[in-house]
């Protein structure tokens, strides 16, 4: 217990993270509560549609951010049970990639694999990439710890497999964030050794150590390649307006937000479709959801065209 207390004194990452997702909560909750989707998206929150157009710095951002204070208390109370075993390990600067890495590894994974109706939040991807570092550091030290290493390694594997299984029949909870941030963790803790030839692999083995790598990402590119992406759909959409094919647009726009409700850009070519196909107030509705949905060129865009709907 001494030594653990240690740690937690020495983990000045820890503690700053910590307190950071904190500040963000606090933060949310003054802006209009932590559960308003508005609010989280602002904020920096995972969006499927957002990180199509280019806002890739989700991936990051997101990983501060917390749903409700209970979400942030288990985090918090993880991240401060294990990630000072970890900081300590590995060293400040390591500790802190590892955790970004992993991260940003559970947000990929998690827009990959999950709905691109919902929106993600939370650091539970980055403490589960902690828990697979630890892991790794006694598996790569098992001539010094030995048994108890292996007894450690044990104890995280049973902590995963639970928690993972709890993820798996409770809805809300995203696994997909937890599965590649764990994968992320654990490679990055690999790659992080200040000897690469002390992995124990063998030159063979880290030969093909390193084609595990990069078979993963090539996977992980494959796969974001092959998901279908909203944006591409929109374009399509505004060409089809464009040509005046009105019809059609329109039968892609509604495909477009059944899929994905929250998208004010969508909103906003409906508004202006159906203003010029029939009436200025057919699309008066799609053109408010637009500046109540949109980022701020699509709410001034919508603000005018309803301005002269009205005028």
């Amino acid at each position: 217990m001494e030594m653990y207390s240690s740690f937690r004194n020495r983990a000045k990452i820890v503690w700053t993270i910590l307190v950071f997702n904190c500040i963000a909560f606090v933060m949310l909750i003054l802006a209009g509560g932590s559960t308003d989707v508005e609010v989280l998206v602002s904020f920096g929150a995972l969006s499927s549609n957002l990180i199509s157009e280019g806002e890739y710095w989700r991936f990051i951002t997101c990983i501060f951010l917390h749903a409700n204070l209970m979400h942030l208390g288990v985090n918090a109370f993880s991240l401060f049970i294990f990630g000072p075993t970890a900081e300590v390990f590995f060293g400040r600067i390591k500790f802190l990639i590892i955790y970004l890495i992993s991260g940003v590894g559970g947000s990929a994974t998690s827009y990959v694999f999950i709905d691109p109706r919902s929106i993600g939040v939370g650091a539970s991807g980055a403490v589960f990439g902690v828990l697979g570092s630890i892991a790794v550091y006694y598996y790569l030290n098992q001539h010094i710890y030995g048994k108890y290493g292996r007894g450690m390694m044990g104890g995280i594997a049973m902590i995963v497999l639970l928690n993972l299984g709890f993820g798996f029949t409770v809805q809300g909870v995203d696994n997909w964030a937890h599965i590649g941030g764990l994968l992320s963790g654990i490679l990055a803790a690999f790659a992080l050794q200040k000897h690469r030839s002390e992995l124990g692999f063998g030159v063979f083995g880290l030969y093909f150590f390193r084609i595990i790598i990069l078979a993963l990402i090539l996977i992980g590119l494959l796969l974001f390649a092959a998901r279908d992406n909203p944006v591409n759909s929109l374009n399509k959409a505004q060409g089809l307006y464009e040509e005046k094919q009105y019809d059609a647009s329109l039968k892609q726009l509604e495909k477009i937000l059944d899929d994905n409700p929250n998208w004010g850009k969508a909103y906003l070519l409906k508004g202006k479709i159906l203003s010029e196909y029939i009436d200025g107030y057919a699309g008066r509705g799609d053109l408010i959801q637009a500046v109540r949905l949109g980022d701020k060129d699509t709410r001034k865009e919508a603000v005018k065209l309803l301005s002269d709907v009205d005028n």
